[in-house]
């Protein structure tokens, strides 16, 4: 199996020995809006992005796939958004803030 040349991450400057996880700070929805939109008709954090539009509310759950890699010793990890209709997003949202998901 091969193994993984180590890195210096450019977000933290820390060294690593394994794969740098393929992510991004939104979804390409909200990369899109204007400042002016993205200050008055989005919200953005870690896990949750929402998008009010005119005829409807784009709703996106930041996810992480881990996926192993052929022929290495490691796992890459691939990060989405999923788009959620507003009933399945509140209540997956409020499971996560209330730590549901987390809890024995």
């Amino acid at each position: 199996m091969n193994t993984f040349e180590k890195y210096t991450c450019a977000q933290c400057g820390e060294t690593h020995n394994e794969w740098p996880a393929l992510t991004y700070k939104a979804p390409l929805f909200y990369d899109q809006l204007s400042d002016d939109d993205k200050e008055n008709i989005a919200f953005l954090n870690s896990d949750f992005c929402e998008i009010d539009g005119v005829d409807t509310t784009d709703l996106f759950i930041r996810c992480t796939l881990a996926q192993p890699v052929n022929d290495h010793v490691t796992i890459a990890y691939l990060e989405h958004s999923i788009h959620k209709k507003r009933r399945k997003f509140l209540l997956l949202r409020g499971s996560w803030e209330s730590n549901i998901f987390l809890s024995k």
